[in-house]
């Protein structure tokens, strides 16, 4: 590939990846004046992610009194020898890094909305 091609298809990845951000449904930066700290209630986890058609659908046979469209969810267990096994249920037509990241952190910090509320969240 010569170089005019390279820079082209480089600029794409980096544009794309740019707009993706801005889908994540939670703010990405923290005003200078607020510190985050993590709150790992569970440091290991067996993790596995399941990417699927509706999961809204999947979803909801978990939370059936959510009032919102539910894009990705985190299924957890109760630690069993130490390790906690935690589900992501991910839409395959809106995942994002970003989402990922938000449910992986479900699995490590439980119900973290409860500290830090979501914005922007589509209601049924």
């Amino acid at each position: 590939m010569n170089k005019g091609k390279s820079l082209v298809v480089t600029s794409l990845v980096l544009m794309v990846m740019f707009i993706d951000m801005g889908r994540a449904q939670d703010e990405w930066d923290l005003p200078f004046d607020q510190v985050f700290e993590a709150n790992v209630i569970y440091p290991h986890i067996a993790l596995e992610v399941r990417v699927v058609d509706n999961a809204d659908a999947v979803c909801r046979q978990y939370a059936k009194d959510v009032n919102y469209v539910i894009q990705h969810c985190a299924l957890q267990w109760e630690p069993k020898n130490g390790i906690r096994k935690c589900v992501l249920i991910m839409d395959k037509d809106s995942l994002t890094l970003g989402d990922l990241g938000h449910e992986v952190r479900h699995c490590y910090e439980d119900d973290w909305h409860v500290y830090r509320p979501t914005r922007g969240v589509k209601r049924r």
